[in-house]
């Protein structure tokens, strides 16, 4: 059997009870977590629950922030670089890696609800135009 020292063993054992008692205590959990997170390069800032920000969040946000910037259009044809450039100056970011694929996206659900529609079906480097559907509403 490899040579084991009975005692650096022990030692680590003793380290990890500590470390548990120490995580066990909320106020001492948050804390660590705080520490960890600031060496790790994130904020420092106390922590908050982004996750349960993220489900409180109405599901479709970003499709109702597409379509309202494709509404903006009016009349006019558009493309998706043109929705793109309009998005971001209206003050939005994206979270997407590929913006791209993101509003062709939201721009495929909003022409399936027959909100919008392909007027020239792009090829190549040749972008698709696109036409806001104007709705009247019913009296």
């Amino acid at each position: 059997m490899a040579n084991i020292e009975l005692k650096d063993i022990d030692e680590q054992i003793q380290r990890l009870q500590e470390l548990r008692r120490i995580v066990a205590d909320p106020a001492m959990a948050s804390l660590l977590d705080q520490l960890m997170a600031s060496k790790n390069g994130r904020s420092n800032l106390p922590h908050t629950d982004k996750q349960g920000e993220r489900k409180a969040k109405k599901k479709g946000t970003f499709v109702s922030k597409i379509d309202e910037t494709c509404k903006s259009f009016g009349s006019e044809r558009f493309t998706i670089g043109d929705v793109i450039r309009k998005f971001e100056n209206a003050g939005n970011t994206f979270n997407a890696k590929d913006k791209s694929v993101a509003v062709y996206s939201a721009m495929k659900r909003l022409e399936g609800r027959g909100m919008l529609k392909v007027v020239v079906k792009g090829a190549g480097a040749k972008p698709s135009l696109y036409e806001y559907i104007q709705r009247f509403p019913r009296e």
